[in-house]
């Protein structure tokens, strides 16, 4: 079975919908940090550079975020980001 908790991103611009993410890699002011389900409660100043999501399928999304804060606590996630770019997916590349 599949862990997961909810990842929601807010903009001044916009509300990503929250969704449910097993694993997500930010970009901290005292370097990066993992997220899994049920981490302890944080609260952390993220630093501008790429955020990396893995979904409940075990797909892997990149997101570029601006400065701003990460909250965790009670099986969530909350970022408050300058803003939030999901970068397209790479295409395999054939050998």
């Amino acid at each position: 079975m599949t862990h997961t908790f909810t990842m929601e991103v807010v903009t001044p611009k916009r509300i990503i919908a929250p969704r449910a993410v097993q694993a997500m890699n930010l970009p901290t002011d005292d370097g990066r940090v993992t997220i899994l389900a049920h981490h302890q409660p944080l609260i952390s100043s993220l630093t501008e550079g790429r955020m990396s999501v893995v979904s409940p399928d075990g797909e892997k999304q990149e997101w570029n975020i601006g400065t701003g804060v990460v909250e965790v606590g009670d099986n969530s996630a909350t970022l408050f980001v300058r803003y939030a770019d999901h970068l397209p997916q790479e295409a395999p590349q054939n050998a």
